[in-house]
């Protein structure tokens, strides 16, 4: 959307773009001596594309690559090589979490016009993860509106040993007088520990219909890809309801991409 300023109750039709649900049972330890690097993540950052350029490629180009120029890893599960520096791949098998954020910066404005990033997640350079973008970059350009960023958090289940993750950028605005450029994106993966009860699903429609800006709530029905022993939910009956088996205190990320031809949707969402 190119301008999104003011609420509105009407109805207007937003589509799916894959939401995601992910919640974790967390058991921290609460004495603990602290490294460099933690025990089974990795932490890397970056400040410019593949091609050593900072400018953000307009829709119309092809997307880039963010290069990672530091690495912070466990090397017993993870590999960060300077000679193909946008990839962080895994040594193991297994269920990854992944957090990313990506700051953007107004490079130049020439024009009165807005920008919009999608960064996106790519597994072994062609597997797009359909759950893996972040959109919510809108910069205005005007009124001192000059930087944004994007963000996300999601579950990489099944990993295979020696895949690797890169996350790509490119603007989906239709604003090419401006411009953005990248600043410091970070990335962090973690291997989700055995030990850990984890579920997480995607959903493409509501139990009332694929818009997702109705007039009145209605839930998410869930498609689970992991659902460890203490989480009861079915695919095809009342999917739209996830049962915890225990009282606990549970980490929850939920993330909604939005796609829309109208200006000014209000969605909102409500745990």
């Amino acid at each position: 959307m190119k301008q999104a300023t003011k609420s509105n109750n009407t109805s207007k039709s937003f589509s799916w773009v894959f939401p995601t649900l992910f919640g974790v049972l967390l058991s921290l330890p609460i004495e603990r001596t602290l490294e460099a690097a933690v025990e089974g993540g990795a932490l890397v950052k970056g400040d410019a594309l593949s091609d050593g350029t900072t400018v953000i490629p307009e829709a119309s180009a092809t997307s880039k690559a963010i290069k990672w120029t530091t690495a912070d890893l466990d090397p017993s599960i993870f590999d960060h090589n300077s000679s193909t520096p946008s990839r962080l791949k895994v040594k193991a098998a297994g269920d990854y979490f992944l957090a990313f954020t990506g700051p953007i910066l107004q490079q130049a404005k020439t024009a009165d016009k807005r920008s919009q990033v999608h960064f996106f997640v790519k597994k072994n350079g062609s597997t797009t993860i359909q759950a893996g973008t972040a959109r919510s970059t809108y910069v205005r350009h005007d009124s001192d509106h000059t930087e944004s960023s994007g963000h996300m958090h999601l579950l990489l289940p099944s990993l295979s040993a020696n895949d690797y993750v890169e996350i790509y950028a490119k603007c989906f605005d239709n604003a090419a007088q401006n411009s953005v450029k990248l600043g410091t994106a970070s990335l962090f993966l973690e291997k989700i520990a055995s030990s850990r009860t984890i579920f997480s699903a995607t959903a493409t429609r509501l139990v009332a219909g694929t818009n997702l800006n109705p007039n009145t709530a209605s839930a998410l029905q869930w498609t689970q890809e992991v659902a460890d022993s203490g989480f009861t939910h079915s695919n095809s009956s009342n999917s739209h309801n996830i049962t915890i088996a225990n009282a606990d205190k549970y980490l929850v990320f939920a993330k909604v991409p939005l796609s829309c031809a109208d200006g000014r949707g209000s969605p909102q969402m409500n745990p």
